[in-house]
C-alpha cells in the first residue's frame, strides 16, 4: 500500500510458541502438562528421549520406525532374545501404544532393553550405524563435537570471520542453500563507530562540521532499561483494512510437509492470506494427529490441537502418494503452485516422480522448499528424525540442564521452533525475487544449520577461548542472582534476573534492605556471581511467603526483571495476552470452540491473526480438486476408483 506502519513485537508471546502443543494444552485437555525434564509427554505415554552412552549420552525415541530396526541390534548383543523379532508388529508398535491398544512388549520393557544396548557405545559409533541401517540416533553434541561434525564442513556451513586482532574463527554460515538467489555475507558485524563516516557523511550527506556535531548523539549515554514507546495517536489497533487483500493474497502453496517445521512456516504464510493446501494421507497421517492434546482426552485424527494450532488456514487433501493416481494428482497440484514444501527425507520425492527438475519441468516458476534436519547434501543427509534430535546435535541438551544431571534439553524439539521463522523469511524473498524476475528456484533449508545461529554465542566463544559450554541451570555467567525462585503455593514460581548493579540495589530496596544483601561480597556482580548459592538461598526464604504474582509485582515495580512462571492455564487467562487479543477461539467441526494461539506481532491497522481452523482429513478434497485444480467430475470419480484420494 505504500502507507507507513507501525509494529509492536511481543517478546512474552514470541516465547509462548516455544511451547509449542502446550500453549493451549489447558483449554483442550482439561489439565496442563508438567515439566517432564528429558521426557516427552505424547498423549497419555511418557517417553525418556536421553540414553547414557559410553562417552556421553544420545537421543532416541523408542517409536515403531526405530525398533522396527534397531530390534535386530538388541538381539545381536544379547539384550533380548531372538522371538522380539517376530514377537511384535513393530511398524505399528507407536500407534498402538500411543492409543492405548494392547503391544506384546510394554513400553518399559523396551526402554529398559535400549538402555542397556547403547551404553558401551560411544556417541558417533550409534550415530554411524544409525546412519548406515537408517535408525534415528542422536549425538548429545557439545561445541568442539559441531566443530568436528563433518556434515556441516562438507556443506561449507561455517564461514570465517574476522576478528580485529586479524585471527579468523569458524562462525555459523547462511541459513539456507538457494539455487537463484544464493545468500552471502556482504558485511561482518561493525567495530564501534566504525562507519560513522560512511553513514553519517555519504549515506545521510552531513558536511564534516554537522558529523562533528553529531558525534556527541551517536555516542551519547547509554538508556536505562524502560518501556517500549506507545504507538502515537492515530496509530491504535482498531479492525481497519488497510489493503483489499491480505498480504500473501494470490499466492499458492502446496504444501506436502509433516509434523511441525514445513506445517508451521505454511501456516505463517496462510493466515496471511495465501491459498495452501495440505496434503496428507490416511494411511499415515501426520503423528501430531495422534499425540495430542485431545479435546476433552478423547482421541481420534482429527481431535488433537497439536496438529490443530499449526495448521490453521489450510485446505485439507488426502493423497495416497505410493499411488500412480496419487502421484497424478499432487503434479496438478505442483503446476497449480507458486511454492511446493516439502521435509521428507533427501531423495524421497524423487523417487516418488515429484522432485526439483520434475516440479520446474512442470512449473518453471515454481519454488519448491526441501527442508530436513541436515539437508540435501553431505554424509549426514539420510539422518531422518524430530526436533529434539535436531536440537541434540546441535548443542541445545548438551547446555540445558543441572551441571551435575543428565541433559534435559529445551521443552520438546526447539529447532522446530525457531527453523519456521527463518524458513518463512527465506520463502518470502524467493517470492519477492519471482515477482521481480519471474524466476522460481529450489531452497535446501536444513534445520540443524538455521538453529546453530542461536547457539551462536558459544560456539564462537569455543573457537576464540577453546571454553566448552555445558549446563548451568537457569545461571547466567554474567548475572546474578538469576533464576526461577519458589513461592506460596503448590509448584508456584517466579523468575527473577538481576544483571546490573543498578537491578541488586532494586532488588535489596524490594526486599525491605536485609542485613544480609549489605554483605560487601554481594555488591559487584562479580562477587555475586561467586556466592550465587547463598543469595539464592536468602532469595528463596523470601519468595517463598509470597504469591509469585506478588513477587513479580514487587519486584518489577523496584524495576527488576521478574516474572511469573506460567503454565497453558495461566496463559489463556493472561491479561496482557488478552489486551493484544492473542488467543484466537474458532469452531471446529469436531471440538467446537477452542482457542488457537496467534501471531507474535501486531501491525497497526492490520487484524493479523489464524483465518479458519485446521482441516479434517479429506475435508476439503472435493473444493480442491475442482475449485483450485479445475478437474471435472469425470476425472474426481476416476481418481476415487483409483484409491488415490486416501
Amino acid at each position: 500500500t505504500g502507507e507507513a506502519q507501525f509494529v509492536d513485537v511481543s517478546a512474552q508471546t514470541a516465547m509462548v510458541w516455544t511451547m509449542l502443543h502446550g500453549m493451549a494444552a489447558h483449554a483442550i485437555q482439561g489439565y496442563d502438562f508438567n515439566r517432564g525434564g528429558s521426557d516427552i509427554q505424547l498423549g497419555a505415554v511418557t517417553l525418556p528421549l536421553v540414553y547414557r552412552c559410553a562417552d556421553g549420552y544420545v537421543v532416541l525415541i523408542t517409536s515403531g520406525a526405530t525398533m522396527s530396526k534397531m530390534v535386530y541390534w538388541l538381539v545381536e548383543d544379547g539384550i533380548v532374545p531372538a522371538e522380539w523379532i517376530e514377537g511384535e508388529d513393530w511398524p505399528t508398535y507407536e500407534r498402538r501404544f500411543l492409543q492405548g491398544e494392547p503391544v506384546t512388549y510394554a513400553v518399559d520393557q523396551v526402554i529398559d532393553a535400549v538402555r542397556r544396548y547403547v551404553l558401551p557405545y560411544t556417541k558417533n559409533q550409534l550415530l554411524e550405524r544409525g546412519l548406515r541401517e537408517s535408525v534415528t540416533v542422536a549425538p548429545v553434541s557439545t561445541v568442539e563435537d559441531l566443530a568436528r561434525f563433518r556434515q556441516l564442513e562438507e556443506r561449507g556451513y561455517w564461514l570465517q570471520a574476522p576478528l580485529p586482532n586479524g585471527r579468523e574463527i569458524p562462525a555459523p554460515g547462511v541459513v539456507a542453500k538457494l539455487t537463484a538467489t544464493p545468500m552471502e555475507v556482504r558485511r561482518w558485524a561493525p567495530t564501534l563507530g566504525q562507519h560513522n563516516d560512511e553513514v553519517l557523511g555519504g549515506m545521510l550527506g552531513l558536511s564534516a562540521q554537522e558529523i562533528s556535531a553529531a558525534i556527541g548523539a551517536v555516542h551519547g549515554p547509554s538508556r536505562r532499561r524502560g518501556v517500549a514507546p506507545s504507538p502515537s495517536k492515530g496509530e491504535g489497533w482498531d479492525r481497519v483494512e488497510i489493503a483489499n487483500h491480505l498480504p500473501f493474497e494470490g499466492v499458492k502453496i502446496a504444501d506436502f510437509s509433516w509434523v511441525a517445521v514445513g506445517p508451521i512456516t505454511a501456516k505463517h504464510l496462510a493466515d496471511h492470506g495465501a491459498t495452501t493446501v495440505r496434503v496428507e494421507t490416511e494411511s499415515r497421517p501426520d503423528i501430531l494427529r495422534i499425540v495430542g492434546p485431545f479435546k476433552d482426552g478423547v482421541s481420534g485424527a482429527n481431535r488433537s490441537h497439536f496438529f490443530g494450532d499449526f495448521n490453521t488456514s489450510k485446505f485439507g487433501l488426502c493423497l495416497d502418494l505410493k499411488n500412480p493416481a496419487g502421484i497424478a494428482v499432487a503434479r496438478r497440484l505442483i503446476q497449480w503452485a507458486d511454492v511446493y514444501i516439502e521435509s521428507f527425507t533427501p531423495g524421497t520425492m524423487d523417487e516418488l516422480g515429484i522432485g526439483y527438475e520434475t516440479a520446474r519441468s512442470l512449473n518453471p516458476s515454481v519454488i519448491m522448499v526441501s527442508t530436513c534436519l541436515m539437508g540435501q547434501t553431505g554424509p549426514a543427509a539420510p539422518f531422518a528424525g524430530y526436533g529434539f534430535h535436531a536440537g541434540a546435535i546441535a548443542g541445545f541438551y548438551e547446555v540445558t540442564g543441572w551441571s551435575d544431571l543428565p541433559p534435559d534439553g529445551p521443552w520438546t524439539a526447539y529447532t522446530d521452533v525457531v527453523s519456521p521463522r527463518i524458513l518463512a523469511a527465506t520463502i518470502m524473498a524467493a517470492l519477492d525475487h519471482r515477482r521481480r524476475t519471474g524466476q522460481g528456484q529450489h531452497i535446501d533449508a536444513a534445520q540443524l544449520e538455521m538453529s546453530l545461529h542461536f547457539l551462536a554465542p558459544q560456539i564462537l566463544d569455543y573457537n576464540v577461548s577453546g571454553r566448552i559450554a555445558s549446563r548451568n541451570g537457569n545461571r547466567s555467567g554474567t548475572a546474578a542472582p538469576q533464576g526461577a525462585y519458589p513461592c506460596s503455593g503448590d509448584d508456584q514460581w517466579c523468575a527473577i534476573a538481576v544483571e546490573t548493579d543498578h537491578d541488586w540495589a532494586g532488588l535489596t530496596e524490594a526486599l525491605g534492605q536485609p542485613d544480609w544483601a549489605k554483605d560487601p561480597r554481594f555488591q559487584t556482580t562479580e562477587g555475586r556471581l561467586a556466592h550465587h548459592d547463598e543469595i539464592d538461598d536468602q532469595l528463596s526464604r523470601w519468595t517463598s511467603n509470597k504469591t509469585a504474582p506478588d513477587v513479580m509485582d514487587l519486584l518489577q515495580s523496584a524495576g527488576v526483571p521478574a516474572g511469573v512462571v506460567q503454565r497453558s492455564s495461566d496463559l489463556l487467562k493472561d491479561p496482557q495476552l488478552a489486551h493484544r487479543g492473542f488467543y484466537r477461539y474458532m469452531d471446529h467441526p469436531e471440538m467446537g470452540n477452542v482457542p488457537y494461539t496467534g501471531h507474535q506481532f501486531r501491525i497497526s491497522g492490520y487484524d493479523s491473526g489464524p483465518r479458519f481452523p485446521a482441516p479434517l482429513l479429506s475435508q476439503d478434497n472435493e473444493y480442491v480438486l475442482r475449485d483450485l485444480l479445475g478437474m471435472s467430475d469425470d476425472e474426481i470419480i476416476e481418481a476415487v476408483i483409483a484409491d488415490a484420494l486416501t
